[in-house]
């Protein structure tokens, strides 16, 4: 199986659209591992998210081999090696893999997003805060409602894709789907999809 990077504009951008918005939540849909392949013929991957956006790009990546080199891989970020994303070719990285001595590489791109809506159901309280030992406590004593109405919100889930390459004969041996749900934080997001795919490589022995 070839390593194909595609860099179309349309989705750099939702890529870095994704990334600016963040995830609370990160969870594996579906993961698969080549079960001929032996643990720990991998050391040195480079990893790549395909990102418009440098620093999301970067914090990705930086995330991914920090969480990696926990592990003992000695792990190292694409932007190092390539600075620039648009124009770069398959044949390019494929060099550029073999004369730096890169035994593999890890790419994770965006490769759907899908809108949800959710309801977050009223809440009636009712409280009697008076009491009878005053007559200002007999006066507040009166019943107290409190409503809150129900409302309806809408979010974005985004799918995304990781795949690892051997270098020598591009071998897909590992690729999963993630599923993020959109929030407020990018750095927190970041960290979590980074943990999320990282512990799973670890629980395959992938490395």
């Amino acid at each position: 199986m070839k390593v194909v990077v595609r860099l179309c504009c349309a989705s750099l951008l939702m890529i870095a659209l994704f990334f600016l918005v963040g995830c609370s939540t990160t969870r594996i849909l579906t993961s698969w591992q080549d079960n001929t392949y032996q643990s720990g013929q991998i050391k040195k991957p480079l990893i790549m998210a395909i990102a418009e956006k440098k620093i999301i790009r970067s914090r990705l990546e930086d995330e991914i081999v920090l969480k990696l080199r926990e592990q003992g891989v000695e792990a190292v970020q694409s932007y190092k090696v390539f600075p620039e994303l648009k124009g770069l070719s398959a044949e390019t990285i494929k060099n550029s893999l073999n004369e730096n001595g890169f035994d593999s590489i890890m790419l994770t791109r965006l490769i759907d997003v899908k809108k949800e809506t959710a309801y977050v159901p009223g809440r009636t309280t009712v409280s009697t805060p008076g009491a009878y030992s005053t007559y200002g406590g007999y006066y507040a004593s009166s019943m107290t409602v409190v409503s809150s109405p129900g409302y309806s919100y809408n979010f974005k889930v985004f799918t995304l894709e990781s795949n690892l390459y051997t270098t020598q004969d591009e071998k897909l041996i590992w690729t999963a789907l993630t599923e993020a749900e959109e929030a407020d934080t990018v750095e927190t997001s970041l960290k979590d999809l980074a943990a999320t795919l990282t512990s799973d490589l670890k629980k395959k022995k992938i490395f």
